[in-house]
């Protein structure tokens, strides 16, 4: 799955023995003083009940017709392999959560209320006091269980009507549809609700045929009725058609979805290497078919890198795409049967801007790979989810860098890892990989688990090789093919196809934190030796054991080129303390004075902070001279960031402000440099954000990073005032020339165009400041995509003018009935600058294209303003009693969007004196109200941090 997901859970509650309920009442269910039971991964035990098969029958109403009903046959059998040393017949326990019992029955005989207890969150069932069983011998019965097992139906009635927390069955709209990770499938009836239950699920939806015309569920379609007469509530006489489903792959329940609406179709297909053609097909909305073909060569492209990659091809007849308007996540990757956002699927170049055409083909490519990694495989508890989204979101990238810039596509992952999870590593919600513990499994959908996760899989590339690496992953499939397992089993397949030992780099699975290396170096010209020192920043009190880290270095000349060495281009740190030499060679002159300069931790080889005895000249030479692209723009960025927290330093103690005239020159032969790639450039040439900066600092000053990188932007745009013009200039001609495509070059110009349009406007200069406002509200104006239109849009929202307000209402006139665009609407103004952003976000709550009910908005508007450390930190601290607001507000129907939104009090303890105040006591107000698990476990954290 993409981003955020779903909803409570005991992890040992589904099937338990009374011992085993006792110890839950004191351990797995402890609960944090006087909130919800806390989960831990220590309590874990072995199924008691297997589920081979599970048929299921949707009647799907709507709400004049009755509440949707859901008839469930599932075969149970005793696992052999339980954990023998409670009773001998545990107890069968099933998780629900709003579902309304109606009937239920073993073997075709109902059973009364004495056979069954059924509480708030669980039926639980004792088979051996039930009737006709009670009869066998208990040698009879086990035997009778683990073979041929029972098979329980139940009857239920439920509402995904009123379903607001949009996990379950719900309706987006018009169209029912699920969203079961990771717990959803006890919103729809009584199931054991774990990820290691992996079943084959056959599927019959009975809906209103002209309402309802597509039915779809996972896997193939078996069987199709036309005129049916349904056992509801229906008195208008409406015809009803049925459709089955059957998936023949075992799969846990949540990867389950259904879908039932009128929608538009995309179609095509795809034939896979061993010759079987694969029916696409993509659902949407009706009139939005024509922006879907996008993301359906996004999903044939991933096909086929999968195939050449690592020789994985799809399994099933037909592959679908739906895409739904109202989801808290990006998308879910249930077999089959992909479930999107929208906002995900859906672009051309009037409403999609570049940077969401390339999303959408990474998120279809990662539901796609998922098929495989998270699917085939799967976790064996929610403490493994890394297992399948790290590894995952690994495949993604390596996607996405082979299809287009692989340097640029390194420096937005470390970029997007830096801003969000080194921040999420700060913070009171700081975890490893895989958590110890949970309250809310849905506040573990972190950029933690999927990103530094995606991480720590490319560390295992880099240390075992790319070739064993891809062996590894085929020994994966071989052994766990089917099953459900645990990051250990992934990391024992590597070492089988590599032969290396991961023992020691297991740690970094249960290693919460952002790991900090020291490094010093020197050089002894007489005897030609570079010695490179690096010691692990480890914490005594938890007495931290040296984590494996794979640091791949290289060493520049003073020329700039590579030096060739004995040592290994990647070094292994295994100690506190590790020394390398270098012994190079002696037909090279060096001097103290010129000695080589290592570029350190290329490729970001791992996700650490390295603090390193450079020079600010050493840096610069990196940014002129590195070879290796994502070092030398991170050069730049360690000199910006070096830069604004010195000129900070010298604002606070009232010095007059001067930037470093070496950084200005550097700046300009980077702006001047006409061999680069422009898209490497652009980058190159932005500021590191505020929040990066910032969270560098003893106590976080966020207002006075952005005054600070605000001033050095200005002097680096009148200085290159120029350049930047005619850079502008020259690129828009270009463009006009050529009819919008994605391609990376076009893709490319636009972006440097929008840089240095950036830079035109943070001038000082009032009267050539007013031409660059007309400039950018005549790109608006006359933009044939929407990436040069929001890039116009998102400078001007930063500057009070006649044109602002101009291009404000002419963007909200043209897309105000089109959600996805309208939101980037909403979004681009809570993420401005100007003193009364939260005013006008305030206000933009009430616009009647603003729905709090629908997540996208939410994002758009609340979890932008959120994002925006200049609006949310003000001193006032305004910022602070609107998300403390919109908290509450948003909890009440959906937990998830409302764990999102209290996060942004993650890290209040780095702030001033006054700042923890304020945010604390918004902390200790929402302890004392009502909250769901998801809120409530982010704000005790914080509060006992």
């Amino acid at each position: 799955m993409n981003n955020k997901k779903i909803k409570n859970k005991k992890m040992t509650s589904s099937n338990s023995s009374p011992k085993t309920v006792r110890k839950q009442s004191t351990t797995t269910s402890k609960k944090d003083k006087n909130g919800p039971p806390r989960i831990y991964l220590k309590d874990y035990a072995p199924l008691s009940y297997l589920v081979p098969k599970i048929d299921l029958c949707f009647e799907l109403f709507d709400q004049d017709e009755g509440n949707t009903r859901v008839h469930s046959r599932q075969l149970i059998k005793l696992n052999r392999n339980r954990n023998k040393s409670d009773r001998r017949f545990p107890l069968l326990v099933l998780d629900a959560e709003g579902p309304r019992l109606l009937k239920i029955s073993i073997n075709g005989r109902r059973l009364i209320n004495k056979d069954y207890k059924l509480t708030s969150k669980n039926l639980i069932i004792d088979l051996t006091t039930v009737d006709f069983l009670a009869n066998f011998s208990e040698n009879y019965l086990e035997t009778y269980l683990e073979k041929r097992g029972i098979v329980l139906e139940i009857l239920v009635e439920i509402d995904p009507v009123g379903n607001t927390s949009y996990e379950g069955l719900y309706r987006s709209g018009n169209i029912f549809c699920t969203q079961n990770e990771p717990q959803g499938m006890r919103k729809i009836s009584f199931f054991i609700d774990r990820p290691d239950v992996m079943s084959e699920y056959v599927t019959r939806i009975i809906a209103n045929k002209k309402r309802y015309p597509i039915m779809l569920s996972n896997g193939n379609e078996v069987a199709r009725r036309e005129s049916i007469c349904s056992g509801g509530a229906v008195s208008n006489g409406s015809d009803y058609h049925s459709v089955t489903w059957r998936d023949p792959f075992l799969k846990p329940g949540y990867l389950f979805a259904l879908v039932a609406g009128s929608l538009g179709l995309v179609r095509d297909s795809y034939l896979t290497k061993s010759g079987r053609k694969v029916d696409l097909r993509i659902y949407c909305d009706l009139g939005d078919e024509s922006r879907c073909l996008h993301a359906m060569s996004s999903l044939k492209k991933a096909m086929k890198w999968d195939e050449d990659t690592y020789g994985l091809e799809y399994d099933l007849d037909t592959y679908m795409i739906v895409a739904v308007s109202t989801f808290n996540m990006g998308a879910m990757e249930n077999k089959g049967l992909n479930i999107f956002n929208s906002a995900l699927v859906l672009a051309d170049p009037q409403s999609a801007t570049d940077a969401d055409y390339m999303n959408i083909e990474a998120v279809v490519a990662h539901e796609y790979f998922h098929n495989w990694t998270g699917n085939r495989v799967t976790c064996r508890d929610w403490f493994q989810l890394t297992l399948k989204e790290g590894l995952t979101v690994f495949r993604d990238q390596e996607f996405s860098a082979d299809m287009g810039s692989r340097a640029v596509e390194r420096i937005s992952d470390v970029r997007f890892l830096r801003l969000y999870q080194f921040a999420e590593d700060a913070g009171a919600m700081s975890h490893p990989i895989r958590p110890e513990s949970y309250i809310e499994i849905n506040n573990f959908y972190t950029s933690t688990v999927y990103n530094k996760g995606a991480e720590i899989i490319r560390m295992v590339e880099t240390l075992i090789g790319v070739s064993n690496f891809r062996k590894g992953i085929s020994k994966y499939f071989e052994l766990y093919d089917g099953k459900a397992v645990t990051t250990d089993d992934f990391l024992h397949a590597m070492e089988l196809a590599s032969g290396t030992d991961l023992t020691q780099f297991k740690l970094w699975y249960s290693r919460a934190g952002t790991p900090e290396l020291m490094v010093d170096f020197g050089y002894d010209s007489e005897n030609k030796i570079f010695t490179l020192k690096t010691k692990q920043l480890l914490l005594d009190r938890d007495q931290q054991l040296p984590l494996l880290i794979p640091l791949r270095i290289g060493l520049l000349d003073k020329n700039g080129r590579d030096i060739k060495s004995e040592q290994s281009e990647v070094l292994i740190v295994d100690k506190k303390e590790n020394t390398f030499v270098y012994h190079l060679p002696h037909d090279m002159s060096y001097d103290t004075l010129h000695a080589p300069i290592p570029s350190i931790n290329r490729r970001f080889s791992a996700p650490i902070k390295i603090h390193a005895p450079y020079k600010f000249e050493d840096l610069l030479f990196l940014l002129a001279y590195d070879t290796d692209e994502f070092n030398r723009f991170d050069a730049g960025q360690q000199l910006a960031s070096k830069l604004i927290r010195d000129l900070l330093i010298d604002h606070q103690q009232g010095k007059y402000l001067s930037l470093h005239p070496g950084y200005i020159v550097a700046f300009g032969q980077l702006l001047a440099d006409e061999k680069i790639d422009l898209l490497f450039k652009a980058f190159c040439l932005q500021l590191p954000a505020v929040s990066i900066v910032a969270e560098e600092l003893p106590c976080y000053d966020y207002l006075g990073v952005y005054h600070i990188r605000e001033y050095m932007e200005q002097i680096l745009a009148s200085t290159y005032d120029q350049t930047f013009s005619k850079c502008y200039l020259d690129l828009a001609l270009e463009l006009e020339r050529t009819t919008y495509n994605i391609e990376l070059p076009s893709v490319a110009k636009r972006a440097l165009k929008n840089v240095s349009l950036h830079y035109l406007l943070a001038q000082t200069n009032s009267e050539q400041r007013l031409e660059w406002v007309d400039l950018a509200y005549r790109q608006f104006s006359s933009a044939d995509n929407m990436t040069d239109k929001l890039g116009a849009l998102s400078e001007l929202v930063n500057i009070e003018s006649e044109q602002t307000v101009r291009a404000l209402e002419e963007f909200y006139l043209r897309w105000k009935h089109d959600q996805n665009a309208i939101n980037k609407w909403f979004a681009v103004q809570a993420a401005s600058k100007l003193p009364n952003t939260l005013d006008r976000v305030k206000l933009l709550l009430s616009d009647a294209a603003f729905d709090i009910m629908i997540p996208n908005c939410v994002r758009a508007l609340i979890r932008t303003f959120i994002q925006n450390p200049v609006a949310l930190h003000a001193e006032n601290g305004h910022g602070y009693d609107f998300v403390a607001e919109m908290v509450l507000k948003l909890d009440k129907n959906n937990p998830q969007m409302a764990a999102s939104i209290v996060a942004a009090f993650n890290k209040w303890r780095k702030f001033d004196e006054g700042r923890q105040g304020k945010i604390k006591r918004h902390l200790q107000y929402l302890l004392k109200q009502n909250l769901s698990k998801n809120v409530y476990e982010i704000v005790q954290k914080n509060l006992d941090d």
